[in-house]
């Protein structure tokens, strides 16, 4: 919300800082939607708050910036809010064509010429009825609706490719239910405006997933219900988000929480022969959106990072989860002295430094743990343990974004390589760490291309460490009789899984742990001409 159209001679939001506002205002990336102080100064709201409890915070607010109960002012900002949030046309015409220029005082002025993805709002209803609209929403007179899944249960589980038929129950005390939407994170499985409401999700692949609802009633209301886990196939439950970097941030473990990039950080050669992720400068980051799987209270973060010549001063982050919350933790590098540092619990009030100075240059595997029921925090630094911490408090449980690269002020930034970065919702012991030290990825996209000739011999698995079931690749440069065969750490054959005649390509066949106890396995490719031997780590 800021300034006046078509012209104004200097608007409160953009005289009190005007050379911030002019540069923002012409070098905002994205498309800019301006709400002038004429949209909202007419607009009287904060009547219907007399309705409601003495308590509403929002009545309490009105009173006392009216000074008397059912005080009315402008609405600048619920208009703002309401353009924002729902589909400004519904209530208000837009000027598409040209753009605001700001002059060097805050006044301001829009020019039909040239078009720069700039609009502002024009009056299309009339104030009475706006205000109508905005006394309702804030003083809720009716209520809201409520949703709530009944089915499946929350921790069902179910076969990889199932059919899955999810219920809900939604009611609107003083309104009406128009639609119940289903989904699965922020996928939309569906819709039903009838009552029972219900949708049949088909063919669901491996993975685990967060089922939601969302009502919406005849006053535009929306409510979202609590969510529901599902388990579909034999997946890892304690890996909750792993991100390889192999020219993407996809998710590579049974979890889809995905990553979005933000600028324009690089993709480069990794510790080994994949990829990672390169920052370099200010506001290059990933954002992975809320996820409860990453509402936990024990946990392990584990990530591989290089950090280049000379060591940026500052606090640098690597990953933070929930800065302004009382679930904050991350990774980060020290801004006393060149280490890395933990921080975890209610507020990130909970923090440490690593004991160890690092070097530039160096590819470092940093881990940290918190196990809120002994209230210890353990730092590991290439597999060894190299700092406890104890009687640190818990932190509690809530949802909230994650970010890799920048903190949640949008600061402190980091400068350097991150690869193969990993959350558990667990406490990882020091073997467990130790061994993520050898763990291997599929390896590069290109490398391992669908279709081409192999020029060697390769065998690995993924993830490794593995819970239950992992995939194992190989590649073959030449036509061969193949087998594939697992070996306990004595020596044991376990299980083949295959023996058979292929050409040369690239391969993958599952293998199935869940019957065998936690510990350390060898896969074992054998052809006509070469022998290659995998170790594997089965945790459970």
């Amino acid at each position: 919300m800021g300034g006046g159209y078509p012209s104004s001679g200097g608007e409160f939001n953009f005289v009190c800082d005007y050379a911030a506002t002019k540069y923002v205002v012409d070098n905002w990336p994205k498309p800019v939607v301006f709400s002038g102080a004429e949209i909202g100064s007419q607009i009287q709201t904060g009547a219907k708050l007399a309705l409601t409890p003495a308590s509403n915070p929002i009545r309490r607010a009105y009173e006392l910036a009216g000074g008397y109960v059912g005080a009315t002012r402008a609405s600048w900002d619920q208009t703002a809010v309401l353009a924002a949030v729902r589909d400004p046309l519904l209530y208000w015409d837009l000027v598409t064509t040209g753009y605001c220029e700001v002059g060097d005082d805050g006044s301001n002025v829009w020019h039909d010429s040239p078009d720069k993805d700039q609009s502002y709002l024009v009056k299309k209803l009339s104030n009475t009825e706006m205000e109508e609209i905005i006394d309702d929403l804030m003083a809720n007179v009716h209520g809201l609706p409520e949703v709530t899944i009944i089915s499946p249960d929350s921790g069902a589980h179910y076969e990889d490719g199932s059919n899955i038929t999810i219920e809900a129950t939604a009611q609107d005390t003083g309104g009406q239910v128009v639609n119940v939407e289903f989904f699965a994170q922020s996928t939309k499985i569906g819709e039903d405006p009838t009552a029972p409401y219900e949708v049949i999700w088909t063919n669901v692949t491996k993975g685990v997933y967060y089922l939601f609802a969302r009502v919406t009633d005849n006053e535009g209301h929306q409510v979202y219900s609590d969510p529901v886990k599902i388990i579909v196939g034999n997946v890892d439950e304690k890996l909750v988000g792993c991100w390889l970097f192999e020219d993407n941030v996809a998710d590579s473990s049974d979890h889809g929480n995905n990553g979005l990039i933000i600028g324009q950080p690089q993709f480069v050669t990794g510790r080994q022969s994949g990829k990672a992720i390169q920052f370099d400068s200010d506001q290059e980051y990933v954002s992975i959106a809320e996820s409860p799987d990453f509402s936990i209270t024990s946990f392990t973060l584990a990530v591989w990072v290089k950090i280049p010549a000379p060591i940026p001063d500052g606090w640098r982050t690597i990953i933070e989860h929930n800065r302004f919350g009382s679930n904050w933790f991350g990774l980060w590098k020290s801004a006393n002295g060149n280490k890395f540092h933990f921080r975890w619990a209610n507020s990130g009030t909970a923090t440490s430094d690593f004991n160890t100075e690092i070097s530039p240059d160096t590819w470092y595997h940093v881990a940290a743990t918190y196990d809120s029921n002994e209230q210890v925090a353990r730092l590991y630094l290439d597999g060894g343990l190299d700092k406890v911490v104890r009687n640190a408090d818990p932190p509690s449980p809530e949802l909230s974004d994650l970010r890799i690269g920048i903190n949640g002020d949008g600061n402190e930034d980091f400068q350097g390589i991150i690869d193969d970065l990993r959350v558990y919702n667990c406490v990882l012991e020091e073997s467990e760490i130790n061994a993520l030290l050898t763990a291997t990825a599929i390896e590069h996209e290109s490398e391992w291309a669908a279709g081409a000739t192999p020029a060697e011999y390769r065998l690995s698995n993924f993830p490794n460490p593995f819970n239950c079931s992992t995939t194992i690749q190989y590649q073959i440069p030449s036509e061969s009789f193949v087998s594939i065969d697992i070996y306990d750490i004595s020596g044991n054959k376990l299980k083949t899984l295959l023996r058979k005649k292929q050409q040369a390509g690239i391969y993958s066949c599952r293998f199935d742990g869940s019957e065998l106890a936690s510990g350390v396995y060898f896969s074992r490719i054998t052809t006509e001409k070469s022998e290659l031997i995998h170790k594997m780590l089965l945790l459970k």
